[in-house]
């Protein structure tokens, strides 16, 4: 069984070039096995011999013979670019998030936790943080205020409230 070898035909300007990037003491260490990959194979060299030589996978190799095939040695100098993260959330689904929040109670719960929310909208509970946070919502805390049934409860909150007199400041009370 034989194997598939990779013919690169290069240039006198190619050749020249990664020559130069090879040569070139400060030219990063990845764009110089990229052009030595390139050269190596445009001598002939097999796949293994340039992985020991060049120290990288055999992956490695076959990716930047073949970057180079499409791209020549620009396609060397700047890898492939690919999309940034992950896709925004959709609005309709963040609106979901917020009225779920806002307006629903979770069954056997007294209020929503971002998991569950997270499980019923059918997103990951750190994006359901995000999405409650942009807006300014945590429903995990509740709006009530529990007015004390002592008796002395109202003279407490009446002398908290009240000015001091003059004469009470003047005795230190």
């Amino acid at each position: 069984m034989g194997t598939k070898r990779s013919e690169i035909v290069l240039s006198r300007k190619d050749r020249a070039e990664l020559e130069a990037i090879v040569a070139d003491g400060n030219t990063r260490q990845k764009i110089a096995k990229r052009a030595r990959i390139v050269l190596l194979t445009a001598e002939g060299t097999g796949v293994m011999a340039i992985m020991r030589q060049v120290e990288v996978s055999k992956t490695s190799v076959w990716r930047w013979q073949e970057r180079f095939a499409e791209a020549g040695v620009a396609g060397l100098l700047k890898g492939k670019s690919k999309k940034p993260g992950k896709a925004p959330i959709a609005d309709d689904i963040k609106r979901k998030v917020i009225e779920t929040a806002v307006k629903e109670r979770p069954a056997n719960a007294t209020h929503w936790s971002l998991r569950m929310l997270g499980e019923e909208i059918g997103i990951s509970h750190t994006s359901v943080q995000r999405i409650l946070g942009e807006h300014g919502l945590k429903p995990h805390l509740t709006r009530t205020f529990k007015v004390s049934n002592d008796p002395d409860f109202s003279a407490y909150r009446r002398a908290l409230h009240e000015p001091a007199r003059q004469g009470d400041r003047a005795l230190g009370r």
